[in-house]
């Protein structure tokens, strides 16, 4: 998990570059925002977002949510994020930092069962 202020907690994520698939932004904002790789992956699910205040004038959007199974690099940050922390999948839940947590608690559901179907390959 990553924060941009070493209170608030959350996963690495972004937007699109042009030209670029939705995986391969996976692999380059882990990169930025975690210094980490991306070993392996697997899509969860899409979330609709509401934000009617959202400083980037998109009140409403899509964000994509994947496992990954990730190798550390050197922790030198290319963006805004101060930190980095590793935890445990029952410790995610209260580490992260949204408000509500219904969908993060199904996420992670998804995320374990795609961790263990890795494993058994």
């Amino acid at each position: 998990m990553v924060t941009w202020d070493g209170r608030q907690w959350s996963f690495p994520g972004g937007t699109l570059e042009d030209g670029e698939s939705v995986e391969q932004a996976l692999v380059r904002e882990v990169a930025e925002e975690a210094c980490a790789r991306v070993v392996r992956c697997q899509y969860l699910a899409s979330q609709h977002v509401a934000d009617p205040l959202n400083p980037d004038d998109r009140p409403s959007y899509y964000q994509t949510r994947w496992w990954a199974r990730v190798e550390l690099d050197p922790w030198q940050p290319q963006d805004e994020m101060i930190g980095r922390r590793l935890v445990t999948p029952d410790q995610v839940l209260d580490v992260l930092s949204w408000r509500r947590k219904e969908i993060a608690h199904r996420l992670l559901h998804l995320a374990v069962e795609a961790d263990q179907d890795d494993r058994v390959r």
